[in-house]
């Protein structure tokens, strides 16, 4: 699946979340994607401004609290479902109870969407933080490819103009290359294939001082490379049986931040990523990478499940 049918937007009247609503949008109007916002209501807790106070020690407290929550929490979804009719774009909202990333995770099921869509806060080296509790477990343990959105510069420029596809020749990276070019068609945008040649693990193999070490390495080296030009070969190849010219790079150094120094020189729009990687990259496409990569990104990442 490469074009999302229904796409479910993690909502909650934040500015990011509202940035996450209009790449649905953005989406809706490309290609017809039908669009869901989802708002997670929480019946168990309720915060005062010294704190959560617990449903056991107040229970009719709670009850009202609860009740003044959803209620507020329905009319911020009908005006949201106002507000984007008035631009001409008609999405659903739901209302759901139970905690946020369960919450999220099973309407995506129930609901069958094929795309989830959520916010951050920020840009940075603060992982957890910046990328969020919630949207990080969406990343984690979602069974759809998840777009976290950095800001809507998509509807500042007009649209998506270039993809940055990170690929490494594995399934999952094929799958992102997939995602790519159908988005790439519908949008008519310049996709870009990345492989990135990280040196220094394969130093170290060689570090310990023993005869014609320099020789090995160095032929390692050049194995390695040209695997790496046959396998971006290969992604033109595949491109023009899909009837899309993709542009391919090598890049070399440290793998996240490589991927971010291109995307930054090419000026791209999107990112996208599958979940795992292997050889050379083994981590490049999953785990504390792609966290960086979701975390640091100035721009928006498509991660792709496999």
């Amino acid at each position: 699946m490469a074009r999302p049918k229904k796409v479910m937007v993690a909502y909650d009247g934040s500015p990011h979340s509202k940035d996450a609503l209009r790449w649905a949008m953005y989406f809706k109007r490309l290609m017809g994607t039908s669009v869901l916002a989802v708002k997670v209501f929480e019946p168990f807790k309720f915060h005062e401004s010294h704190g959560e106070v617990d449903i056991g020690s107040a229970p009719e407290l709670m009850a009202k609290q609860a009740e003044i929550t959803y209620a507020r929490n329905m009319k911020m979804l009908e005006d949201t479902k106002q507000e984007a009719a008035n631009q001409g774009v008609a999405i659903e909202t739901e209302l759901v109870a139970g905690t946020a990333a369960a919450g999220l995770l099973d309407c995506a099921k129930q609901s069958h969407v094929e795309m989830i869509i959520a916010g951050t806060r920020g840009h940075g080296t603060l992982e957890e933080l910046l990328i969020g509790s919630v949207t990080s477990k969406l990343v984690s343990l979602a069974h759809v490819p998840v777009l976290v959105v950095k800001n809507c510069r998509v509807a500042s420029t007009g649209g998506i103009k270039k993809i940055l596809v990170a690929y490494d020749g594995s399934p999952q990276s094929k799958e992102a290359l997939a995602w790519a070019i159908e988005l790439g068609r519908t949008a008519e945008a310049q996709i870009i294939a990345v492989k990135v040649f990280e040196p220094l693990p394969l130093t170290m193999m060689y570090s310990m001082p023993e005869a014609g070490v320099a020789v090995r390495m160095a032929a390692k080296l050049q194995e390695i490379q040209q695997a790496d030009v046959k396998l971006m070969e290969e992604v033109k190849e595949f491109g023009h049986s899909q009837k899309m010219d993709i542009a391919t790079e090598i890049l070399s150094g440290d793998a996240p931040s490589a991927i971010l120094g291109c995307a930054k020189r090419l000026h791209a729009d999107l990112i996208v990523a599958g979940t795992r990687g292997h050889g050379m990259l083994e981590g490049l496409l999953v785990g504390s990478v792609t966290r960086r990569l979701v975390s640091v990104s100035p721009v928006p990442v498509l991660v792709v499940k496999d």
